[in-house]
C-alpha cells in the first residue's frame, strides 16, 4: 500500500511537472511567434517609409521635369517671335531697299533733266555769242546756266547721299539678317535638343508613372500584410490571456498537488516509522545474514524488492566507485529480462559478480594520468582481455566498433563504463544462449523475436 502511495505520488508530480512543462512551452513558442511577427511588422513598416521616401523623391523629379518642360515650351514661343521679327525685318528692308532705288531714280532723272537743260542753254548762250546778241541776254542766261549747274550739283550730293544711306542700310539689313539667321541656328538647335530632351522626359515620366502605380500597388499589400498582423496580434492577446488562465490554473492545480504530496509524504513517514519500529523480518534459512541485513537495510517498506534507485545505493556501499543510474538499469537486465525491480537472489547473484568484475579490472587497470581517479582506467587494447577474464568473449572488431562510437577520452575506460559494456555484452550473451538451445552457436529467429532482443539488450 505504502509502495502504492508513492507510485500515486511520483506519477502526480510527474503529471504536474508535464503540465507545467507543456504550458511553459506553449507560452515560449507564442512569444517567439509574437516576436517574430513583430519583426516581420517592423520590416514592413521600414519598406513602407523607404517606399515613400522614394516617392517623394520622383515626385520631386516630376515636378523638375514640369518646369523644364515650361521652360522649353517658352523657348519655343521667342522662336516663332524671332521669325516672326526676322520675316518682318525681310519685309521692311525690301519696301526701303524699294524707296530708296525709287528715289536714286528720281534724283537720277531730275539730274539728267538739268544736264539737257544746261545743254540747252549752253547751245543758246553759244548761238547768242554768235549772233552778237545783246549783252543782257548773255548775262541773263550765263545766270541760269551757273544756276542749274549748282541745282545740278546740289542733286549729285544728294543723290550721293542717298547712295551712302542706302548701302548703310544695306549693310545693316545684312548684318542684322545674319545676327538674326546666327540666333534662329542656335534657337534651333535648342529647340531639336529640348525636343529629345521632352521625348526622353515623357518617356522616363511614364515610367516613372508605371513604378508609381507598382509602388502603391506594393505599398496596398503591405497595407493588407500590416491588417492582417494586427488581426494576429489579437489573436496573440487571446492566446496570451488563454495562456494566463492556463498558467493560473496549473499554479492551482500544483499547489493542490503539493498539498496532497505533503499529505502522502507525512502518511509515509508515519508508515515508515511504523513499519520501522515493528518487529524486523528474521533471517531465511540457508542466506548469508550479513548479505540479509544489507538487502533489508535498503528495502524500507519490507517488499523484498528492490528498485533500481535502491540497488544503487546498496551497490554504493561496495568496495567500488559509485555506479551511474543506467550502469545500475543494465546490470538488473543482465539477470531479469523483464527486470524493474530485483529480489534478494538477484543480489545473490550480482555482488559476487561484481567482486570478480572489479578483481580482474583492477588487474588489467592503470592511471594512464596524474589527475585520474585512483581506481584506474583499462586500456581499450586490453579490454576485451579483461572481459574474457570475466567470462565474457567478445569479437574484436565488436569491441573496435564499440570504442570507436563510444570516444573514450585517451582510449582508456573507466569503472562504470566498464561495468556498463560489461553488463550489455553479458545481457546479448544471455539471449543469445536462451535461444541458443542446442548450443552451437547459431540461431534461427523470427523478425518480431529478434526486435524484442533488441529492446531488451540496447536500452
Amino acid at each position: 500500500m505504502a509502495a502504492a502511495q508513492g507510485q500515486g505520488q511520483g506519477q502526480s508530480q510527474a503529471m504536474g511537472a508535464q503540465r507545467g512543462s507543456e504550458l511553459e512551452s506553449m507560452l515560449a513558442k507564442e512569444r517567439e511567434d509574437k516576436r517574430r511577427l513583430d519583426e516581420a511588422l517592423t520590416a514592413r513598416i521600414m519598406d513602407i517609409s523607404r517606399l515613400e521616401d522614394e516617392l517623394r523623391k520622383e515626385r520631386d523629379e516630376k515636378r523638375v521635369l514640369n518646369a523644364r518642360l515650361e521652360s522649353l515650351a517658352n523657348s519655343e514661343s521667342r522662336i516663332r517671335d524671332l521669325e516672326a521679327n526676322l520675316s518682318n525685318m525681310s519685309l521692311n528692308g525690301g519696301s526701303y531697299a524699294n524707296v530708296s532705288a525709287a528715289s536714286s531714280a528720281a534724283s537720277a532723272a531730275e539730274i539728267t533733266q538739268l544736264q539737257k537743260r544746261i545743254a540747252e542753254l549752253e547751245a543758246l548762250l553759244s548761238s547768242s555769242s554768235s549772233s552778237s546778241s545783246t549783252s543782257g541776254n548773255t548775262l541773263e542766261l550765263q545766270s541760269l546756266l551757273d544756276a542749274e549747274r549748282r541745282e545740278s550739283e546740289r542733286l549729285r550730293n544728294e543723290l550721293l547721299i542717298a547712295r551712302r544711306a542706302t548701302d548703310d542700310m544695306l549693310s545693316e539689313r545684312g548684318k542684322a539678317t545674319a545676327d538674326l539667321q546666327s540666333k534662329l541656328a542656335v534657337m534651333e538647335a535648342e529647340l531639336s535638343r529640348a525636343t529629345a530632351t521632352t521625348s526622353e522626359s515623357r518617356t522616363k515620366n511614364a515610367q516613372l508613372e508605371a513604378f508609381l502605380r507598382a509602388k502603391d500597388a506594393e505599398v496596398e499589400a503591405l497595407n493588407h500584410k500590416a491588417t492582417l498582423l494586427a488581426e494576429k496580434d489579437g489573436i496573440i492577446a487571446a492566446l496570451n490571456q488563454r495562456l494566463q488562465e492556463q498558467t493560473r490554473m496549473a499554479a492551482a492545480d500544483m499547489a493542490t498537488l503539493n498539498q496532497r504530496l505533503i499529505q502522502e509524504s507525512q502518511a509515509k513517514d508515519a508508515l515508515v516509522v511504523r513499519l520501522t519500529s515493528s518487529r524486523p523480518t528474521p533471517t531465511p534459512r540457508n542466506v548469508d545474514p550479513a548479505m540479509w541485513a544489507l538487502f533489508y537495510k535498503f528495502d524500507p517498506y519490507h517488499t523484498k524488492k528492490l528498485d533500481a534507485g535502491q540497488l544503487s545505493k546498496l551497490l554504493e556501499t561496495g568496495p567500488w566507485p559509485p555506479l551511474s543510474t543506467r550502469s545500475v538499469v543494465l546490470l538488473i537486465r543482465t539477470y531479469d529480462r523483464n527486470g524493474d525491480f530485483v529480489d534478494f537472489d538477484f543480489l545473490v547473484q550480482i555482488w559476487p559478480a561484481l567482486h570478480k568484475w572489479k578483481t580482474e579490472f583492477q588487474k588489467h587497470s592503470t592511471t594512464g594520468a596524474k589527475d585520474t581517479f585512483v581506481f584506474g582506467y583499462v586500456p581499450v587494447k586490453s579490454l576485451r582481455a579483461a572481459l574474457k577474464d570475466i567470462d565474457i568473449t567478445v569479437p574484436s572488431k565488436t569491441i573496435e566498433l564499440v570504442c570507436r562510437r563510444a570516444k573514450y577520452p585517451n582510449e582508456l575506460v573507466g569503472w562504470d563504463e566498464f561495468v556498463t559494456l560489461a553488463a550489455r555484452f553479458r545481457a546479448q550473451l544471455n539471449e543469445f544462449e536462451h535461444i541458443d538451445t542446442d548450443r552451437d552457436k547459431a540461431i534461427t529467429i523470427l523478425f518480431d523475436q529478434y526486435m524484442d532482443v533488441l529492446n531488451r539488450c540496447l536500452t
